[in-house]
């Protein structure tokens, strides 16, 4: 049997575990930043500019690993706060828009990555993805209306 000390929501080392994978995800965007940089700056003999550093593929993995760190902020809130107080509801609120974010920044870098493999590999079935991938952000994002409404 184990000995777990619990807080409001659950226990302590679900807690421990978020507020370790904030620091770790923050690594992983410095990573991320520096290979944008050693890549395509640097290998590719390209000039440093915002549009290279945008790229819609570095913004899905950027936008994403910020929205993974907000997460796990917000889920450290809600450990640490009462469940009936104005920051647990909006972290709670955050929480799930922070996650519709990431899962959909998941769908996008996998459609930029597989585009063109699926139009050589599936022809026929390509718009009907490229369309899905269009619609899906719309039920990632309607888990967001009824923790809103409540």
């Amino acid at each position: 049997m184990t000995n777990t000390t619990t807080t409001g929501d659950g226990p302590l080392g679900t807690t421990v575990m978020f507020c370790l994978l904030i620091p770790l995800n923050m690594i992983v965007l410095a990573i991320l930043l520096y290979l944008i940089l050693e890549y395509d700056v640097r290998q590719a003999g390209k000039r440093l500019s915002i549009k290279l550093l945008l790229s819609p593929m570095n913004r899905v993995l950027i936008l994403g690993i910020f929205c993974l760190i907000s997460f796990n902020i917000c889920m450290v809130i809600q450990r640490f706060r009462d469940a009936s107080t104005v920051e647990a509801k909006v972290s709670y609120v955050l929480n799930r828009l922070f996650l519709a974010i990431v899962e959909l920044c998941g769908i996008y870098y996998s459609w930029i990555r597989g585009e063109a493999v699926v139009d050589i590999v599936y022809p026929r079935f390509y718009n009907a993805l490229k369309h899905s991938v269009m619609i899906v952000p719309v039920f990632f994002f309607l888990q967001v209306i009824p923790t809103i409404a409540l």
